[in-house]
Order: C-alpha cells, then structure tokens, then sequence
C-alpha cells in the first residue's frame, strides 16, 4: 500500500508537501498494523446488520462504528454490491470491513480524517493478513 500517494488524493492532504504525507503515511500504517495485533486479544464488539445500503453525505457506507452505541453496523445489500464488484465472498468483504471498523472503535483520533482512513485500511489489511 502506497500511503503517501494515496493521501496525495485526500482533499485534506493534497496540499500537504511530499515529505509530509510520506511521513504521515508512515505514521497511519505504522498505528494501523500495531491495532491489528492488539484487536486480536479484544472481543468483537456487537454487529447490527441492516439492509443498507446507506448513503451518508453522498458517501456510501458499507459499514461504520457507531460509538455511541458501542456497536459496528453492516449494511448488508451493499456488502453484497461491493463482493459482487470485487468478485469475491461477501464474508471476506464483510470481514475487511470488521477490521476496518473495530480500528475505528479502537483508535477514534488522528490529525485528519485522512490519516485516521489510512490507518483503518492497514488495520484491515493486518489484520487479515
């Protein structure tokens, strides 16, 4: 995973310099494999599967952490687009995105959204690895 260059794609990091998002990269990935090894020892927070899809902001959602219930939403029609698009079992998608969530659930602050995403992503990656 490239992370600079993805945060090279992020509005919020766009602007950044190279050096800043190659350390900012670094920094999320780094946090992101570190929570996959502590979420091994944790339990599964409660999963509340919906029909979904769920367009929020004009993003879709496939899953999210609603802290303030403690639990991980799946929003189940649009696991199953996402599998589909992607070709693979739905469980192996809904299973990134658990991973994806829990870092989420597990580390809710970074300097940016951005960096917060990117992190997310190389928990998921981690921790299915």
């Amino acid at each position: 995973m490239d992370g600079a260059a993805w945060l090279a794609e992020q509005p919020v990091t766009r602007r950044w310099g190279e050096s800043r998002r190659r350390q900012a990269a670094a920094t999320a990935i780094a946090a992101g494999q570190a929570a996959a090894a502590r979420l091994a020892a944790l339990p599964l927070p409660p999963i509340e599967r919906l029909a979904g899809p769920h367009v929020f902001a004009g993003v879709r959602k496939y899953a999210e952490w609603d802290a303030r219930r403690g639990v991980i939403v799946v929003y189940v029609r649009g696991v199953a687009e996402l599998a589909a698009a992607q070709q693979v079992p739905p469980e192996q998608v809904e299973a990134r995105l658990l991973a994806h969530e829990r870092y989420h659930a597990l580390v809710p602050h970074h300097a940016t959204r951005a960096e917060e995403e990117l992190a997310a992503r190389a928990c998921a990656a981690a921790w299915l690895a």
